[in-house]
């Protein structure tokens, strides 16, 4: 999991497309579908050069060459269809309901050059839809290199910095821990040029380590690469191939390399009383499987924790939960983090926050973290403020968000998540939920 300065990135890009699990979820409800029609792969793990290998998906098994990794995969009528019902899952920087098979095949950095073709179904795609092709890295670390097909609307796109409506994308990720820079790169196609199969290429040169990306849009008569070639195999040293496809909810975006906060909810009570006399609860469960990031731990009694809570329009509050046990701090003899088992619980009885003492804590009341992570890979958080000032009008959206460990310089925590929600009004209070 990457880093995420709330106040300075709320809306900003995100790294998109690649898709790496942490944890899946139950199926949703999003219908999506697309079919790859061939695929080949020539050199390394298929061969030596020039003996391509061809699997034409006709013979109605999915198996030997590839396996269902999530969702549904129909192998009928010459075609591999990627299709609901998916699985959503809690991606760092984009979450999706997907459907994905896995290569039995494993190419290795070393093995020699390799270059592996799929060839697509053009029919279109509907708003908000996606399917890649990709190398998938599992050992020591998560590293997803690859190609994606897109059809984003506004809100999407401007959230993943990709063209409005088709565009087609080319990227890198180290999405559990951020490892090394995200690479992205997108480029607008119009979907009229569509004049064959969708071709996705990837080839791979073994002496310098560079993938290079290269898709057609007439079959495989012509190809364009309009991407740079980026080292592949960085931090691992061999992959399987992902095909797959995907169906993305709008607007609901966290910003770069943060992880999709589960069953986030938020309850804003007294918001036509005067300024200041606001209460407000909101919590979640944050995806942190064990080990991720790489070497963090939890001890919010040394680190702190930073909670938020902003409404579409950006109006809100971060609350910086400061360290220390109760009895340790400045402000109270009775603030500070308790610590019973697995949870940790952050009492504020005088009011204020450090380092100051003077300054309002826009009501903090209580921060609740359990961490779950061996069991559920979540660690579970609350917040309860009263006498706040966040939102002043009912919003239409909220954003509640977490950041924990320590920050760097920058304010970025090195585990992070948020959440869009939608919300709904009644004349006593404002009830928020994803």
């Amino acid at each position: 999991m990457a880093s995420f300065r709330f106040a300075a990135r709320f809306g900003s890009r995100m790294v998109a497309g690649l898709l790496v699990l942490l944890a899946p979820a139950a199926a949703s409800a999003l219908p999506f579908s697309s079919s790859v029609e061939r695929f080949e792969g020539d050199g390394n793990a298929y061969g030596s050069a020039g003996g391509v290998f061809v699997d034409e998906f006709d013979d109605g098994v999915i198996g030997p060459n590839w396996a269902t990794l999530l969702g549904t995969a129909i192998e009928s009528g010459g075609k591999l269809t990627l299709r609901d019902p998916g699985l959503t899952v809690p991606l760092v920087g984009l979450p999706q309901e997907i459907s994905t098979v896995e290569s039995t095949a494993e190419l290795d950095n070393g093995g020699g050059d390799f270059t592996i073709t799929s060839y697509w179904d053009p029919t279109p795609l509907p708003v908000n839809r996606q399917f890649f092709f990709q190398l998938y890295g599992l050992n020591p670390v998560i590293e997803a290199s690859g190609i994606t097909v897109n059809n984003f609307d506004a809100a999407t796109a401007a959230g993943a910095g990709a063209p409005v409506g088709w565009s087609i994308g080319r990227q890198r990720v180290f999405p559990l821990g951020n490892q090394a820079p995200p690479v992205q790169d997108y480029v607008a196609i119009d979907p009229l040029a569509i004049t064959g199969r969708i071709v996705l290429r990837l080839s791979f040169d073994d002496a310098t380590d560079l993938l290079t990306a290269s898709f057609s849009l007439d079959g495989g008569t012509t190809f364009q690469s309009p991407f740079a070639p980026l080292q592949a195999f960085l931090l691992t040293p061999d992959a399987e191939i992902l095909i797959g496809a995907a169906a993305l909810p709008p607007g609901t975006q966290p910003p770069p390399g943060c992880a999709y906060i589960d069953g986030a909810k938020a309850r804003f009570q007294r918001l036509g009383e005067p300024a200041g006399e606001q209460t407000v609860r909101f919590g979640g469960r944050l995806p942190l499987p064990p080990g991720y990031p790489p070497g963090f731990v939890l001890n919010p009694v040394l680190q702190g924790a930073q909670l938020t809570a902003f409404s579409g329009t950006g109006l809100g509050t971060i609350y910086d939960v400061p360290p220390g046990a109760v009895g340790s701090g400045p402000c109270g003899p009775r603030d500070g983090w308790i610590v019973r088992g697995r949870t940790f619980k952050y009492v504020n009885y005088s009011g204020v926050l450090p380092p100051t003492c003077t300054a309002s804590a826009n009501g903090l009341k209580q921060v609740k973290l359990k961490d779950d992570r061996d069991r559920s890979g979540r660690v579970g958080f609350s917040l309860t403020a009263r006498d706040a000032n966040v939102f002043g009008a009912p919003p239409g959206q909220a954003l509640v968000g977490i950041g924990l460990g320590v920050p760097d310089g920058q304010g970025n925590f090195p585990a992070c998540g948020a959440q869009t929600l939608s919300c709904v009004s009644s004349p006593k209070s404002v009830r928020c939920r994803f």
